[in-house]
C-alpha cells in the first residue's frame, strides 16, 4: 500500500478577536517536499481527523511540534486519538519535540525540565547510540522521562544527557526541529523514510 501521512498543526489564537486557526509552520513544506512521500495536513478536531485519515487512507502520521501539551485540549484530544488509531492499525508515527513528549505522556511517561539555557532557541551536539554526533537545532522546556514506557533511546544531549530520540515500535520520537534547518538534512530525511515507510502495510 502506498504510504500516505497525515501530519498534526498547532494552534494559534489570534490576539484581536480570540479566533483559534490551526496552522503549520512554513518550514514544513520544503523538508515534505524533500521526504517525497505525499502528505496532508489534520486538523484539531479528532472526529473530523479520523474520518479524513480514513477517507484518504492516510496510514502514517508526524506529529509536529509547537504548544505545551495540555495547552489546547482539542488538539490533545485529536492527537491521543491518532496515536490510538497508529496503534491499532500498525501505523508509522514521528513525533517532533512537543510531538515526542507527547508520544511520551501517551505511553505512560513524565517530562521532565530541561535548562533552557542550553534547549530554548540553541544548537547543541547530539550524541547517537551508534556513538556519532552531530549538532541539531533545540526549541523546547522539557524533555521525555520514558522510563515507565516501552521506548528506546536512540540519541542523548552532549551537554545534559538529556533524551534526544527514542523508537518504540511503530513510534519514534525526536526533539530537535528538522523542518527548521536552513535545508533539509540528509540524515534527518532518512530518519523519517526508514520509520514511515518500514511498517506501512
Amino acid at each position: 500500500m502506498k504510504t500516505i501521512i497525515g501530519i498534526t498543526q498547532r494552534v494559534t489564537v489570534i490576539s484581536s478577536t480570540g479566533e483559534k486557526r490551526d496552522s503549520l509552520a512554513q518550514d514544513w513544506y520544503p523538508f515534505l517536499q524533500a521526504l517525497d512521500i505525499p502528505w496532508l495536513v489534520l486538523p484539531n478536531n479528532p472526529e473530523i481527523a479520523l474520518s479524513v485519515a480514513k477517507k484518504f487512507n492516510i496510514n502514517a502520521f508526524i506529529l509536529s511540534g509547537g504548544d505545551d501539551i495540555g495547552l489546547f485540549p482539542e488538539r490533545d484530544k485529536t492527537e491521543t486519538a491518532l496515536l490510538d488509531l497508529a496503534k491499532k492499525e500498525y501505523s508509522p508515527v514521528v513525533g517532533v519535540c512537543r510531538g515526542f513528549q507527547f508520544i511520551c505522556k501517551w505511553l505512560g511517561g513524565e517530562l521532565i525540565s530541561t535548562e533552557s539555557e542550553i534547549h530554548c532557541a540553541k544548537r547543541h551536539t547530539v550524541k547517537f547510540a551508534d556513538g556519532n554526533e552531530r549538532e541539531v537545532n533545540s526549541y523546547h522546556n522539557f524533555s521525555p522521562d520514558i522510563k515507565n514506557t516501552a521506548l528506546h533511546p536512540l540519541a542523548y544531549s552532549v551537554k545534559d544527557n538529556s533524551l534526544e530520540m527514542a523508537v518504540c515500535e511503530n513510534m519514534l520520537g525526536i526533539m530537535w526541529h528538522p523542518e527548521r534547518e536552513l535545508k533539509p538534512n540528509s540524515e534527518d530525511l532518512n530518519f523519517f523514510k526508514k520509520h514511515l515507510l518500514n511498517f506501512t502495510k
